[in-house]
């Protein structure tokens, strides 16, 4: 995607300023590290910026992690660290994170949540074998070995959401034995 991007700005130029601060010896990026990489990688010599006086350590820290959080090429597992970093290294709650970053607190809940799952899933949903209302069905069987099953039958044979929420229903109501595939929507 940098290559993409240096491709792109080649073409238009950095169109949104890379935001820096004002340090003792010069100055220090805040937000905008892929566009100066990708900027650099176009052989330009000069970009937008804009400098930011009087910023705290806290907020630019705030600041760049927010960006990074709204890329658009993070999958679910990349944005549930981000928001657990950001809860960490910030000391922000969930509500806190979500005003941030402009979702809902649920979203981020549902991210959080992901960093439960056993990590064979995680790596489903960061290969794109799954996607969120997958993960998310999984998440209501509590064996993780029952989970890794379903999520491995889910990926074999193409379910669904729906599908693969009707098989989690079937394996909490049967006891935890696996269920057969379920049926398709008619």
């Amino acid at each position: 995607s940098l290559e993409g991007l240096r491709d792109s700005i080649k073409q238009h130029g950095v169109i949104q300023a890379v935001a820096v601060r004002k340090i003792d010896d010069g100055y220090e990026l805040i937000s905008g590290g892929r566009r100066l990489k990708a900027a650099k990688m176009a052989n330009l010599a000069m970009i937008p910026v804009v400098v930011h006086e009087k910023i705290t350590d806290q907020t630019s820290l705030e600041w760049a992690m927010v960006e990074n959080l709204q890329r658009e090429d993070l999958d679910p597992i990349e944005r549930a660290k981000g928001f657990q970093l950001m809860m960490s290294r910030l000391s922000l709650k969930q509500d806190q994170v979500a005003e941030r970053v402009g979702l809902k607190r649920s979203t981020v809940t549902n991210h959080l949540r992901l960093l439960e799952l056993p990590e064979e899933i995680q790596d489903a949903l960061i290969h794109h074998l799954l996607n969120m209302g997958h993960a998310r069905a999984l998440a209501g069987v509590t064996n993780p070995q029952k989970q890794i099953a379903l999520m491995e039958k889910t990926v074999r044979e193409g379910w669904s959401v729906r599908q693969t929420e009707r098989s989690v229903q079937a394996a909490n109501s049967s006891g935890g034995k696996s269920p057969a595939s379920p049926s398709s929507p008619k």
